[in-house]
């Protein structure tokens, strides 16, 4: 016997669910409403709590945060980490961090990086040292 469990209130996400439909449009759900992002789905989805990036079938990175739109990257491929909110990526030697204005230059020649938690840390090939972006610095 199979049961359906009922929802005895609003379905209300608390981080931003990406979906695509069956024609293929792609959106996200949350706070209660679907809002549609784009005609086409994207070759590549980072959901990431309360926001999501996305790389589109032309290959520009995106980003959604709080309903707005945020276009971070154009035309060149891109290496993307996320964690917890953070969005981090390298454009050739360039690392960029999704900041609340949009994308800002953290180094640029940085080799090898990861995200986590809230920090994003990375190689500086020219300094030769091991570098750490927290808060803002």
């Amino acid at each position: 016997m199979n049961f359906l469990p009922l929802l005895s209130g609003p379905c209300i996400a608390q981080v931003a669910v990406p979906f695509t439909t069956a024609s293929g449009h792609f959106g996200v759900f949350r706070d209660g409403r679907f809002e549609e992002l784009e005609q086409r789905k994207p070759q590549v989805v980072f959901p990431n709590g309360p926001r999501v990036a996305y790389i589109t079938e032309q290959g520009e990175l995106r980003g959604w945060d709080e309903g707005q739109l945020m276009n971070y990257q154009r035309g060149e491929p891109v290496s993307v980490k996320t964690s917890r909110g953070m969005l981090a990526w390298k454009q050739g030697g360039r690392l960029l961090f999704a900041g609340e204005a949009g994308p800002k230059t953290i180094c640029h020649d940085a080799g090898e990086f990861t995200v986590q938690d809230s920090l994003v840390a990375y190689h500086n090939e020219i300094e030769k040292t091991l570098c750490v972006y927290w808060r803002g610095h």
